[in-house]
């Protein structure tokens, strides 16, 4: 059998032919992972991470953080299910009305079993949105459709106030370890959040606390590189008993501790041409990003920044959802 050895360059040039994407950007990164998650059904992290970094190996220098990244913000808006211990599975197939007869895909369905599929930021959306088409979507690969609220979870999850401080604080009762309890996980020191503010430039809301600083929320990092959230009613956790919070919890709590403390995030807002565009530079909790993900089009994605792109017709009622979900403040230009 006749062999022909090809150079580094043009093995890219040719993916780049067959799968229309640079190797290798977060794009190719995530189809591969559907690909590859597709097939073998479950795994776990570390052994996707390694198969994915090995694959891409002859074409880019592709890192494990690389794909650790990806799976994270796959994981963030319903393309791969996290469970225990590092564990991985596919995401079941997720078809989210966008209004305006346009619908979202999510979850691990490789791109190449939807012939019409098309990229909408870090979403999959349909060239054709006929409800047949739908349809044959769902009678093929199971799944449902689902209201933007309704996949967001917003029936799920309390907005970001009082409210949700309240139910946190009522975990004490009946979910917290002891004081120390959790200091053997921990890779260093436990850091205080305070709601940041600006004084001729942004503050780290996560600091290091003074001797008998009182705070609810804290951080530490785990031996294994992993954050740690607690709440406790005000004392460190070394010396006082605490509640783990997922990272996403921790998230909503800071919005409502910026509320509470009458420090708002800001938003900017500008209107262009037909749409608006959303920047901020925080994470959002997984509800409302999952939220905007349906209802705009991600424009860029690096580290906390963040901009999406809304129409116009939808920009009134996106504004009074993060307002009365995460008490933020937006500055809207030309609106």
């Amino acid at each position: 059998m006749a062999m022909n050895v090809i150079d580094a360059e043009r093995m890219r040039s040719v993916s780049r032919e067959l799968t229309g994407h640079i190797p290798f950007d977060a794009d190719a990164l995530t189809e591969m992972v559907r690909n590859e998650l597709w097939a073998r059904g479950v795994t776990t992290r570390r052994v996707l991470c390694e198969r994915i970094a090995s694959l891409a190996r002859p074409l880019s220098d592709v890192k494990k953080d690389d794909v650790r990244s990806v799976l994270d913000e796959m994981e963030r808006i319903g393309e791969v299910t996290f469970g225990p211990r590092g564990g991985l599975a596919v995401a079941p197939l997720r078809i989210v009305d966008a209004g305006n007869g346009h619908f979202r895909l999510f979850g691990t369905l490789p791109s190449r079993l939807v012939p019409n599929a098309t990229s909408v930021g870090m979403a999959r959306g349909l060239s054709d949105n006929s409800t047949e088409t739908v349809a044959a979507l769902m009678k093929q690969y199971g799944g449902v459709k689902l209201s933007p609220a309704r996949w967001a979870g917003f029936d799920r999850v309390l907005p970001a106030g009082p409210e949700w401080l309240k139910q946190i604080e009522g975990r004490m009762e009946y979910d917290a370890c002891d004081k120390g309890t959790v200091d053997g996980e921990l890779n260093g020191i436990w850091m205080a959040y305070r709601p940041a503010t600006t004084n001729g430039g942004a503050q780290s809301p996560w600091r290091k606390p003074a001797v008998h600083e009182v705070a609810n929320l804290w951080r530490g990092w785990s031996i294994y590189g992993w954050p740690i959230h607690v709440w406790t009613s005000g004392g460190n956790p070394t010396e006082s008993p605490s509640v783990r919070l997922t990272s996403d919890e921790a998230n909503r709590t800071t919005f409502a501790l910026c509320l509470r403390a009458g420090i708002p995030p800001i938003f900017q807002a500008e209107a262009l041409g037909a749409d608006v565009v959303l920047r901020f530079e925080t994470y959002l909790p997984r509800a409302e990003y999952r939220y905007l993900m349906i209802v705009g089009v991600m424009q860029n994605l690096g580290g906390s920044k963040r901009a999406f792109r809304i129409p116009q017709e939808n920009w009134t009622q996106v504004g009074t959802t993060l307002r009365e979900r995460l008490g933020v403040t937006i500055d809207a230009t030309g609106n």
